[in-house]
């Protein structure tokens, strides 16, 4: 639009907006309605290029989608949805670089076993980004909301499997050690069909025992649909794999629906673990957590434990593993395959 101040911009815009909502056409004798969400970038001082003026234009565009559609946008660099809805976009643009780059690592954690020492090798596997530039690694709290919003989380947890298959296949001597490795997984993944399908196919290719990978979901991803979720659930069981509901309590109808979703262990949320052992209040929470666990044949995990003194509550509690910082802190996967190496040339 030329020749034309802000308020004649968005007027126009608005009147193009009607003018395709209003629009109707019928196709197989039903009636369907067009929507516009439409962005607007004025001219003037800050656009160095024409390229730069089309991001601009195109981010208010995408802005406006997300909140509602059929709406107009206009460009404010001051604005704080426009700057974070342009952050996840360079997220989503350096996701996908990283699973071509490989700026993507697999991290483990340990998980250790508080009442049966002999329980074996358990961790978790974590993912990072190393930023290419800086060569800092950067958690998944930083991305995780534009992956999702852009639908992305498919994408990195069909990596996180393909890599951590082919890194267990490729370590023969540590699969030997490991009892469980847990992997999580996006609402997105456990309901997708194919997902599962190349979970299978992977697990087949690499020759693996599917009993030594556990797939942690969501308490929110699995009450979200929890006829489905159950369902996809007992798929993955179907296969020989375990389940863990991750961050049990943190929802208000967890033990409401317990019983209805086919797991194996329940990991409790960090929010009751933090100075349990001063807080009476928590610490009965949690024992029954794991009263209610026991009943349902289930294994307790409890999260974030960060001291002596927390550890030593929940081993007097009943719960069977901790996992956190004071546990130990996230590591490459890379050097457990190095652990394993010098143990053996010791042993030698």
């Amino acid at each position: 639009l030329r020749e034309v101040d802000d308020a004649a911009a968005l007027s126009q815009a608005e009147a193009l907006r009607r003018a395709v909502e209003q629009f109707v056409f019928t196709w197989q004798g039903r009636p369907f309605r067009l929507h516009a969400s439409i962005g607007l970038l004025a001219l003037g001082s800050g656009v160095r290029d024409w390229e730069t003026a089309l991001n601009w234009a195109n981010s208010a565009s995408q802005l406006a989608k997300h909140q509602g559609r059929n709406r107009v946008q206009q460009f404010n660099p001051a604005d704080g949805a426009l700057l974070e809805h342009q952050r996840q976009l360079q997220w989503i643009t350096r996701l996908r670089e990283a699973t071509e780059r490989g700026h993507f690592e697999l991290f483990f954690q340990p998980v250790q076993a508080l009442q049966n020492a002999a329980a074996g090798l358990h961790y978790e596997v974590l993912l990072r980004y190393r930023d290419p530039h800086s060569g800092d690694w950067i958690s998944p709290a930083q991305f995780l909301d534009a992956a999702a919003r852009y639908g992305f989380l498919g994408a990195i947890d069909r990596w996180v499997i393909q890599h951590l298959c082919a890194w267990l296949a490729a370590n023969p001597r540590h699969l030997a050690q490991l009892a469980q490795v847990n992997v999580n997984l996006s609402a997105s993944s456990l309901l997708d069909r194919d997902f599962h399908r190349l979970l299978q196919d992977e697990l087949t290719r690499h020759r693996l025992p599917p009993g030594k990978l556990c797939i942690e979901v969501t308490e929110m991803v699995a009450l979200g649909e929890l006829g489905v979720s159950a369902h996809w659930i007992e798929q993955l069981r179907g296969q020989g794999l375990k389940v863990a509901l991750d961050d049990f309590g943190s929802g208000f109808a967890s033990y409401a629906y317990l019983r209805h979703l086919p797991l194996d262990i329940l990991k409790i949320d960090g929010s009751f673990i933090r100075g349990i052992e001063s807080d009476p209040i928590n610490q009965a929470m949690v024992g029954s957590m794991r009263q209610i666990a026991a009943q349902l044949g289930l294994l307790t995990v409890a999260e974030f434990v960060e001291t002596q003194a927390s550890l030593d509550c929940l081993r007097r509690l009943g719960i069977d593993y901790a996992q956190g910082y004071f546990v130990d802190r996230p590591r490459p996967l890379r050097q457990l395959a190095d652990d394993v190496r010098l143990r053996g040339t010791q042993d030698a």
